[in-house]
């Protein structure tokens, strides 16, 4: 029951979700942008080949 309450919460706080999306969302960006500018820069470039 305790997992239910947790979820019904969860949805109800759905905004916080959202929220906590675009940040996952901007933590993603900024590691690809990172691996880009580095090892990805190599890779890419040899792929791109």
């Amino acid at each position: 029951m305790a997992k239910k309450e947790a979820v019904d919460g969860f949805v109800a706080g759905g905004w916080k979700s959202e929220g906590l999306e675009q940040w996952r969302e901007s933590v993603v960006e900024s590691s690809v942008e990172a691996w880009v500018k580095g090892p990805g820069a190599m890779w890419l470039a040899r792929k791109g080949k």
